[in-house]
This record gives C-alpha cells, structure tokens and sequence, in this order.
C-alpha cells in the first residue's frame, strides 16, 4: 500500500510566501465567538490572569490593559505558564511576549503597568473611562479587588473574577445590564479569605480550568447576550457543580 506524498514540505515552502489572511484566524470559530471590540483590562497575571488573557487574544480581544506589581520568580514558571526565560522580568512584560505572539503583527494592542492597580487607576482612569470596560480581576489582594470593583462599579461592561483554592473554584460574573449587583456580596476583608491564595495551591491544569469555565461559562453567554449564572462554586476532583446562583 502507497501514501499520498505530500507537494510541500516546511522545507519547501517559500519562506517568503504569504501565511494566508488573518481573517482565517477565527475561521473556525467565527460563528461561535461575537466579536470582543471593547478595551479589556486584567487586573492581575499570575495562573489565572495569564490564560484568561491568551484566551481572550485568540478569542479576538483586539485591545487588552495588563496590571501587576510583580515578577517572574522560578516558582511562578510552571504554575502560571511562564517560560524560564521571563524570570526576573515584569509578569505584565512577559505576559505581554506571549500574547503578542499569538496575534498578526498591527492586530493587537497590549498596554503594561508594573504596578497595584490602584498606582495604574491614578493614571489611566481617563485613557478607560470612554464607552465602559471588559473588567478580569485576578488578584490575591481582597482589598486590591475591592478598590478594583469600586472604581470600575459604574462604567463597566462585563467584570469577572475567579477564585481558586486548591481543587475548588468559584466563578463569579457582572454585566452592567444585571442590577442589583450580587458580586459585593462576595467581597470581604484579607482577614477572613481563604488561606489557600490562589498562587500557594495553583497547578497548570487548574488555572487553565478556571480561566476557561469563566470564559466559556459566564463571559461567552454574555457576549452572545444569553443568561448566565454569576456565582458558582465547582469542584474540580468531583467534576461537580456544588452551588451555583443566577
């Protein structure tokens, strides 16, 4: 028996040679994912921040604001999806390579601060405070998120946030259109969250999780204007919805 032999090798191909248009990005896609055409911002990109954020580039997010205070530690590689070659950079600015590379050159605009989100919201609330924001928070900091909700409460879009502590996951999700708002009943002191920061028990695999059932579950039936739950709490070891509310 003979198997077809292929015309064109990476060897063969011009080098010079048209990839083909970027519009065949989202071809498969297309009809599934409304287009992303509002200012994103991700507060926070350690594991969870870092993959909502590649997510949403080959989702089509067009412009994204990327804020953290932090570097690249060798602890932080694996977990969070870094490269060995970021440590000791800024995660924004590491963050901001690898987003990127996933985009045709001219298709994207990332925007970086090495810095709280309260040092950033100082300097930028003019730049964002146009037609409302696509909000991801994705700190460890309550009262970083608070300050977060607070400024961002009157003039956003669609505000998400996901919490993980170990194998548990809660998915919380706004839309400006849905009040009275249920997300501050979730917010509360640094005192009494969890002991399990979402850096001190975070695998790849769950961050990867976390991010998508935000993005598939909440952000997505959003965009295509369905109902979506804002509050759920899943049990990844148990593949197990353990309470959810609308």
């Amino acid at each position: 028996m003979t198997t077809p032999q292929s015309t064109s090798t990476p060897e063969s191909r011009d080098a010079n040679a048209p990839v083909g248009d970027e519009t065949d990005l989202n071809l498969r896609q297309r009809t599934l994912i409304p287009s992303i055409d509002s200012p994103v911002l991700i507060a926070g990109v350690g594991a969870v921040g870092l993959q909502i954020a590649r997510q949403l580039v080959t989702m089509g997010a067009k412009e994204i604001h990327l804020v953290d205070p932090d570097i690249v530690e060798p602890h932080n590689v694996w977990p969070q999806g870094y490269s060995w070659a970021s440590c000791k950079l800024f995660k924004v600015e590491a963050a901001k390579s690898i987003l990127l590379s996933l985009a045709p050159q001219n298709t994207l605009t990332i925007s970086t601060l090495p810095g709280t989100i309260e040092y950033f919201w100082e300097r930028s609330i003019q730049l964002l405070a146009g037609d409302g924001l696509i909000v991801f928070c994705c700190m460890d900091s309550m009262e970083a998120t608070k300050f977060l909700w607070e400024a961002v409460e009157s003039n956003f879009l669609f505000f998400g946030d996901v919490r993980v502590g170990g194998e548990t996951l809660r998915s919380l999700a706004e839309s400006y259109e849905r009040t009275p708002f249920h997300y501050p009943s979730t917010l509360y002191s640094d005192d009494e969250a969890y002991e399990a920061r979402c850096t001190s028990r975070m695998t790849f695999p769950m961050a990867n999780m976390a991010a998508s059932f935000l993005l598939e579950g909440q952000f997505l039936r959003w965009l295509r204007d369905e109902p979506f739950d804002r509050d759920v709490i899943f049990n990844a070891a148990a593949l197990e919805i353990m309470e959810r509310s609308s």
